[in-house]
């Protein structure tokens, strides 16, 4: 019983690290996005249609 607990509570801390891990992500991923639109809109659209370059 013991073992299966400590388990139980290793993986709540898991999640909980994770769950704040993925906001501050995304969070920081609007701001990136919203830099990187910023950043396209200045940049010719010739350059921009070929995804690979």
């Amino acid at each position: 019983m013991k073992n299966s607990f400590t388990i139980e509570r290793i993986a709540l801390f898991a999640s909980l690290f994770f769950f704040a891990f993925g906001i501050g992500l995304m969070v920081d991923g609007k701001k990136l996005y919203a830099n990187q639109l910023k950043m396209s809109q200045r940049v010719n659209y010739k350059s921009t249609l070929n995804p690979y370059l």
